[in-house]
C-alpha cells in the first residue's frame, strides 16, 4: 500500500492545511511566497519548497513541481537541517511507500527510485505507470525494451 501525498485542503498562500490520506492526521503549515522561491513554516522549521510530505527522520520537500518545470526534492532531518538536493526534470506521478523509505516518480524519461534513509537514487528504464513497495522493489512498465513485459526490480 502506497502513501498518498499530503492534500491542500486550503487554497491560501499563508496558511494551508494539510491531510494525509493514510493517517488522516492533520498538520498545519504556513508557505511563503516570494520571487526567488518558496518556503514552508511548520513545526517551527523553515524548509525550502511548495509541497511537504513527513517521514520517518524528517521532511521531504518538492520545488517547482509544476508542469514542463524542473523539480527539486529536499530532505531535511527533524530538526530542518539539509541532507539532500537534487534537481529533477518533473517530478510526475510522486508516490512515497507507506514505511516512508523510499519515493519514486518519473521524469518524463524515467523511473527514479530515492532511498530516504540513505540518499541513494536509482533510475530504471519504463512509463509513468509504476509502483513501490516498503522494500524498494519497484514494479514497471517498460515500453521503450520491452513493451508486453511488465518488470519487477529486487
Amino acid at each position: 500500500m502506497l502513501l498518498q501525498p499530503l492534500i491542500l485542503l486550503a487554497s491560501t498562500s499563508t496558511n494551508t492545511d494539510i491531510l494525509s490520506q493514510q493517517s488522516l492526521k492533520r498538520s498545519s503549515y504556513k508557505m511563503n511566497l516570494a520571487s526567488t522561491g518558496s518556503n514552508i513554516e511548520i513545526e517551527k522549521l523553515q524548509l525550502d519548497g511548495n509541497s511537504v510530505f513527513k517521514m520517518r527522520h524528517g521532511f521531504l520537500t518538492l520545488s517547482g513541481n509544476y508542469e514542463n518545470a524542473p523539480s527539486i526534492i529536499r530532505i531535511y532531518s527533524n530538526e530542518g537541517k539539509s541532507i539532500f538536493t537534487q534537481s529533477f526534470t518533473q517530478t510526475i506521478n510522486f508516490m512515497m511507500t507507506t514505511a516512508k523509505n523510499f519515493c519514486a516518480f518519473h521524469d518524463m524519461n524515467q523511473i527514479y527510485l530515492i532511498d530516504l534513509v540513505t540518499h541513494k537514487v536509482t533510475t530504471f528504464d519504463g512509463s509513468n505507470v509504476f509502483a513501490v513497495n516498503d522494500a524498494g522493489e519497484v514494479a514497471y512498465y517498460d515500453e521503450k525494451h520491452q513493451p508486453s513485459c511488465i518488470k519487477i526490480q529486487c
